[in-house]
């Protein structure tokens, strides 16, 4: 028994076997892109997270431009207050130096 085996199936086999070949590997290219791709998107959804977290955290935690232009406001009607009081102090003192 003999196999007869022409140079066109020889070469249709080795294209095959070449294709199988680079199949494989494309698969595999593709299989670690995709892990890369997910691995990416873990980590994107991670900061994502963490970035919405920062901003709800200076939202609740830093002051309005308005509230500090109000504190500040209420800080120098205080010590014009205060001053006026140091001011009825001293006008006492001096009166009181004055009787003697």
């Amino acid at each position: 028994m003999s196999v007869d085996v022409s140079i066109s199936q020889m070469l249709t086999g080795c294209f095959g076997l070449i294709l199988l070949c680079l199949g494989f590997f494309v698969r595999q290219w593709m299989s670690r892109l995709q892990a890369d791709l997910d691995s990416a998107k873990k980590a994107h959804s991670e900061l994502a997270s963490h970035f919405h977290d920062y901003q709800l955290q200076c939202a609740r935690d830093f002051a309005a431009k308005a509230d500090v232009a109000n504190g500040r406001q209420e800080m120098v009607e205080a010590m014009h207050e205060v001053s006026r009081k140091v001011d009825r102090l001293f006008d006492k003192l001096d009166m009181k130096a004055d009787k003697q």
